[in-house]
């Protein structure tokens, strides 16, 4: 089976470095419970994008000072990490009743430099806990897919695309894709979310857009013309820095 140079060459020969944040110090820790009063030194807003879901962050006052401790629901511990410098939490009620919880992280490594990380939990109304998500990769051929229960295909005029369907998003995700006998994209290293776009006529373009728990979001586009191999046509790399949502 033929293959591409993969992408992650072009990505550490653009981000060898992670860019470094400000000094945080020893940082107080507030404890958050999201279903109790919210203490004095955390904001709180609604989402802008999701009706009835709440955004939870630092003041900022106390930004450089404190920073979200442990979170809870009703007393029943979601996350603990000491070792975090700063933190956000956006929660959603589902219509089911289910309970979404994302939780973006930022530490400091040992060169002083910062990474980032985005933990995800559900408590569905017939579980007594929270449980993390961890999503199983799903493979995908674009060329020769024709549907089994887990993958959403919207088929318009010459684009077709691919996402997991809507009751699966926590416990799937596209992984490898492939078009035909040809590996397309075989990175799934810490992948949250992904989205397959493919433009069909002489000329087809495959659109990939990965979301990481890193924060990073890659859009890559390739090109496949007249039965060659696949060719790398363009990319872009965002650095996602929690944002109220």
């Amino acid at each position: 089976m033929s293959t591409i140079v993969p992408l992650r060459f072009f990505i550490f020969m653009l981000f060898g470095k992670t860019i470094a944040a400000p000094s945080l110090g020893n940082n107080i820790s507030i404890n958050l419970d999201i279903s109790g009063d919210v203490p004095e030194q955390v904001g709180c807003l609604p989402s802008a994008e999701y009706p009835g879901a709440v955004n939870y962050f630092m003041k900022r006052t106390y930004y450089f000072s404190h920073v979200i401790g442990s979170i809870s629901d009703s007393g029943e511990i979601i996350l603990e990490d000491p070792q975090v410098t700063s933190r956000r939490v956006f929660v959603l009620t589902r219509e089911d009743g289910t309970k979404y919880v994302k939780v973006s992280n930022r530490y400091k490594n040992f060169r002083g430099s910062s990474n980032r990380k985005i933990e995800e939990f559900i408590r569905k109304p017939v579980y007594l806990y929270y449980s993390q998500i961890f999503r199983a990769p799903l493979e995908l051929n674009v060329k020769t897919y024709d549907g089994d229960g887990f993958v959403k295909v919207d088929n318009g005029e010459a684009v077709k695309v691919f996402t997991i369907q809507d009751e699966l998003k926590d416990e799937l995700v596209i992984g490898a894709v492939n078009y035909g006998e040809y590996v397309i994209d075989h990175d799934i290293e810490g992948l949250m979310e992904r989205t397959v776009k493919v433009v069909q006529g002489r000329v087809v373009y495959i659109i990939i857009v990965s979301k990481h728990v890193n924060g990073r979001e890659f859009e890559v586009k390739y090109k496949f013309v007249d039965g060659k191999i696949p060719s790398l046509y363009r990319f872009s790399i965002t650095i996602n820095i929690p944002k109220l949502r």
